[in-house]
């Protein structure tokens, strides 16, 4: 339950594109469960603000906390900005604000984790090169930061904020989720994150828990990346309704088909860099990752 002062209970930390979204999504639907609109107000981390306005953050305390304010003595009030995973400080902030919350991170496999970052850079408009070229400019980048740069690689190393807040909170507050897992079993999933919650499993549906809720496409054209890369599309589709919005992209300005893969090099590069992480989670954790790409190495 929320604390007197208007604090959360829950936080949702991440890793992005690791199905915070979707998880987000069916625990605001669970009865006694208070999720944030919008999802990420990133009010405890460092987090930037891209040019085009695209991550906002809420630093206003009295903000932040109005968030919460329709929870109405639910059990969980929570929300979900994924730069607490990567914002060394955010567990600390947290704590010092609600000492008793629970905390959940989802891992995914690091190199999908990454492409799917990638995508959602080409369907924003504002990647256009390949994979490999999206990786290399991101690397070579000497300012670093949430809304700043694109840390596809960064992101995707989890171990030091589990260890984080581990350290923090307590291993019994924070649970880790595998993104796969989750997909493959999405009853078991809720099951076992209604439980750690401490809340009825049976108030909310499994159905759409592998939904994705932003879905690959890439521009029809130039014209049309330079307008969804644009400050006056996310202008525009603030003031839209979701389905609108929607129709917009999907219908008119992306077009979708089946989902690309990694290109091998980058596949290597990546696994090269993230062979190392991947052990040392799997130690941290006590338990191995189910991803092809890091078995039997």
């Amino acid at each position: 339950m929320i604390d007197e002062d208007g604090w959360p209970n829950l936080f949702i930390v991440g890793a992005a594109r690791s199905g915070t979204t979707s998880l987000h999504r069916h625990l605001a639907g669970h009865p006694e469960v208070h999720m944030s609109e919008p999802k990420e107000p990133h009010f405890f981390s460092d987090a930037g603000t891209d040019p085009r306005g695209l991550v906002l953050r809420v630093t206003d305390p009295v903000a932040y906390r109005r968030l919460f304010a329709g929870a109405n003595g639910k059990t969980i009030v929570g929300e979900s900005s994924t730069s607490y995973a990567w914002d060394p400080n955010a567990p600390r902030r947290i704590h010092r604000k609600s000492p008793d919350a629970k905390i959940i991170l989802i891992a995914r496999n690091p190199i999908e984790r990454a492409f799917s970052h990638y995508l959602m850079g080409v369907r924003e408009g504002l990647e256009s090169g390949s994979f490999s070229e999206a990786l290399a400019r991101d690397e070579r980048r000497t300012e670093k930061g949430w809304g700043v740069s694109r840390l596809y690689v960064e992101l995707g190393m989890y171990c030091d904020a589990v260890i984080r807040f581990r350290e923090t909170f307590g291993e019994d507050r924070v649970r880790v989720l595998v993104f796969e897992e989750m997909a493959r079993d999405t009853e078991q999933t809720l099951r076992e994150v209604c439980e750690f919650l401490g809340i009825d499993p049976g108030g909310v549906s499994a159905e759409g828990l592998d939904t994705a809720h932003n879905a690959y496409g890439a521009p029809r054209n130039r014209a049309f990346a330079r307008l969804l890369g644009s400050s006056r599309w996310v202008g525009l589709r603030r003031r839209l309704p979701s389905r609108v919005r929607k129709f917009f992209r999907y219908r008119l300005l992306l077009r979708t088909g089946g989902k690309p893969s990694p290109d091998p090099a980058a596949r290597k590069l990546l696994r090269d860099k993230y062979l190392p992480e991947v052990r040392r989670l799997e130690e941290v954790l006590g338990r191995s990752m189910p991803w092809p790409d890091f078995s039997g190495g």
